[in-house]
């Protein structure tokens, strides 16, 4: 219902931390490590990061300014990581991985999907934001280009995200105001929209 959609829109709102601390500590552990101790290291960093949450009984007030802090620890922290591709590099790469990515993805949601009335909205909104799809983009660059390439990609996602955590923030407060359908509406264009506008502005900068 639609008090539902709004508590686990404002779980993973509160719990975009935790996404930003896996940017962070993936992309430094990226510069070292291979793509097992460098994903292995940052998803146990992460599920830290969730119980933590978790046990937080978050405000409004509270989750802003965490989020806010966040966003600005990862634009400090997070190492600008550029590319040069080498073109006599042989790319490891089959045409499969990409659908097995979209399966994976699938899955999971949909496995959030079914188990969400068993463990609650707050368990659900952070669940649903578990970095499933950055995990295996992250494996798949490692895999054809390296993991410097792997590295830029998570590192090129920290300004952007933003716009994505911008709308969980508008889904939590006006489900219940607008309907979960209208606000689920402007949340999927604010998040399509908001990481091409701030991407677009840091561009710009």
């Amino acid at each position: 219902d639609d008090t539902f959609i709004a508590d686990a829109a404002f779980a993973s709102f509160s719990c975009s931390v935790a996404t930003w601390v896996y940017a962070i500590v993936f992309v430094r552990l990226g510069q070292r490590f291979g793509i097992a101790i460098s994903l292995g290291g940052t998803l146990l960093l992460w599920f830290a990061t969730a119980l933590i949450v978790r046990s937080v009984p978050w405000t409004l007030p509270m989750a802003l300014i965490s989020t806010s802090l966040a966003y600005v620890a990862a634009l400090k922290l997070t190492p600008r990581v550029t590319v040069q591709l080498d073109p006599n590099r042989k790319r490891v790469s089959h045409w499969s991985e990409l659908p097995i990515r979209a399966v994976l993805v699938g899955l999971f949601v949909a496995t959030v999907v079914t188990v969400s009335d068993a463990i609650g909205p707050k368990a659900t909104g952070i669940a649903s934001i578990f970095p499933v799809a950055m995990s295996s983009l992250a494996v798949i660059m490692a895999r054809s280009l390296g993991m410097r390439a792997a590295t830029a990609a998570i590192a090129a996602t920290v300004k952007p995200m933003i716009g994505i955590v911008m709308a969980l923030l508008l889904l939590s407060q006006l489900a219940e105001v607008w309907g979960r359908w209208p606000a689920m509406g402007l949340a999927l264009v604010v998040s399509m929209a908001g990481p091409l506008a701030i991407a677009k502005y840091w561009r710009s900068a």
